[in-house]
């Protein structure tokens, strides 16, 4: 075999992926809505070729461990993370949306040199106000491939799949890292978190086990790339399975998301509750008629949008589970198969082959039997390999192979999960610990009994600080058929005490909850804005 592999270090994730192109090189791979396309052989031939450019691009520093990537979901982003992966340079995908300040300080954190955008980004973003000299443009990295680069990886190509295989099996690294991505910093600040190739190889195949994805299936690459479940399952996940994906860069477009649909047929689609609430106004049932799995991930499902989206396009939502920690997918609700029930109402479903979940007792830390609620605990081999530069939080979170994932929950006797909330998420009033979450889903339930279309209602509980009690909870919803007052009687009605229940002065109404770019609700912008509708402050 040429000695191209042995140049750049191809490991774990990059020779995964050849392989699969070997074995089934006139397939299609990936093709986005700008009209960019590639077959397997195609893209393997452009991201090797592509990799050797980068190796050059970057020789000058031979210890730039990492390379950092700002670009949409795309055929080029895809491109720009398959060649990095085909070398020992870890990928930092960033969010172009974070602002300045906050991608500055993710560009120090990571220690990146090199920053690969586009043109159009580098000019909306400021420009050098923003990289500081380190932006590398996709379309300069590309037009500099030239005929000595292709002519290597037409070679490497020509290898024998069995040979490539073999070789990807032996080479799995389990101490490289293959990507450093961003925690949300839904509760604090975002932590640097490295996955390995045997990380994200792992998990990727695992999600293809568990849902049945092949050759046959095409996959809707909606999230970002920044977001772990846009790089393992959107990205990863349907190249070492030998799929097809389809990206778009604009998931909020609901009208656009239901025509690719249309002329594209995607099998499986991947989103966050807000994603699938947007497009249920939009997008008619045909034009969704050959998804066979729609999958829930970033925040918990409610009960009226899984009942609202079945009515319309006669699919079940399968909600599952995850931390970016963890590469990201832990548990999932799977479609049915052979007469055997494998989703359960309320849960997150069971966990994937290969990966164990503890739940255990938050004084003792003894694992608890089937139905207790405790601390939840994961084992396996999506176990990243800590926070960069960070030791003490890293000693934190991994205890002897475990992840502390700060969620809470319980698993039943059938291995179903159930989370129940964030251990941050708790509030001590009158001596009893009151679960925000909890809170939160007794309001839904009470919204959906006032108003079967409650579905479209945001409701997000937190709290503030109060002389009297310590805390006091606070109800920030948006726009409802119905009053408060209405509202809060109701789920006193269904059993909701009146210490967990917020005070209608304690409620307010807004034109969207806080998200952050990931989908995920945005818990220090909640407290914030809480706080400051509290305090008589405008927030508008």
């Amino acid at each position: 075999m040429d000695n191209l592999l042995e140049e750049l270090g191809t490991c774990g994730l990059g020779l995964g992926f050849i392989a699969r192109a070997l074995e089934t090189p006139e397939s299609p791979a990936v093709l986005d809505s700008r009209g960019s396309a590639h077959s397997y052989g195609e893209l393997a031939l452009r991201a090797l070729a592509l990799a050797r450019v980068m190796e050059r691009t970057f020789a000058k520093l031979a210890e730039e461990p990492r390379v950092g990537i700002i670009l949409p979901p795309s055929v080029a982003g895809a491109l720009a993370n398959l060649a990095l992966g085909m070398t020992r340079r870890a990928s930092v995908n960033l969010n172009a949306l974070a602002g300045p300040v906050s991608l500055r300080a993710q560009m120090a954190q990571a220690g990146l040199a090199h920053v690969i955008t586009s043109k159009q980004i580098f000019g909306a973003l400021g420009g050098t106000a923003v990289f500081q000299e380190r932006a590398v443009f996709i379309e300069d990295l590309l037009t500099s491939v030239g005929a000595p680069d292709l002519d290597s990886a037409r070679r490497v190509i020509r290898s024998s799949p069995s040979e490539v295989r073999g070789l990807a099996d032996a080479s799995v690294d389990r101490t490289q890292a293959a990507t450093v991505l961003f925690s949300s910093g839904s509760t604090a600040r975002a932590k640097a978190i490295q996955l390995s190739h045997a990380n994200v190889l792992f998990n990727a195949r695992a999600v293809a086990e568990a849902f049945e994805f092949g050759p046959a299936d095409r996959l809707f690459g909606l999230l970002p790339f920044f977001h772990s479940f846009g790089y393992t399952v959107t990205l990863w996940t349907p190249l070492v399975a030998g799929g097809s994906v389809l990206f778009h860069d604009n998931p909020l477009d609901a009208r656009a998301v239901g025509e690719l649909a249309r002329e594209h047929r995607p099998t499986v689609l991947l989103a966050t509750p807000a994603l699938y609430q947007a497009w249920m106004r939009r997008v008619e049932r045909e034009q969704f008629a050959s998804v066979r799995a729609a999958v829930v991930g970033a925040q918990r499902l409610p009960e009226t949008l899984g009942t609202a989206w079945f009515e319309r396009y006669g699919t079940a939502l399968y909600e599952g589970y995850g931390c970016t920690e963890l590469s990201p997918v832990v548990c999932a609700n799977l479609p049915d198969r052979d007469g055997f029930a494998r989703r359960r109402a309320g849960s997150v479903g069971r966990a994937l082959h290969g990966v164990e979940v503890e739940v255990r007792d938050p004084l003792t830390g003894q694992a608890l039997p089937a139905g207790v609620e405790g601390d939840l605990w994961v084992r396996g081999d999506g176990v990243m390999l800590g926070y960069l530069d960070d030791p003490e939080a890293t000693k934190s979170a991994l205890v002897e192979g475990w992840y502390d994932t700060q969620d809470v929950g319980r698993r039943d006797s059938d291995g179903f999960v159930t989370i129940t909330d964030r251990r941050s998420r708790f509030s001590k009033i009158g001596g009893e610990m009151i679960s925000h979450g909890a809170v939160e889903w007794a309001l839904g339930k009470a919204a959906a009994a006032l108003d079967s279309s409650a579905v479209t209602v945001g409701l997000a509980v937190t709290a503030i600080a109060d002389e009297q009690r310590g805390e006091r909870l606070v109800l920030v919803h948006t726009q409802m058929s119905f009053s408060v007052d209405a509202l809060l009687e109701r789920a006193r009605k269904d059993g909701l005490a009146n210490m967990f229940t917020p005070r209608s002065c304690d409620c307010f109404e807004v034109e969207a909850l806080p998200q952050l770019a990931t989908g995920k609700l945005d818990l220090v912008g909640l407290k914030r804005l809480a706080q400051a509708r509290c305090a008589g402050i405008s927030t508008s």
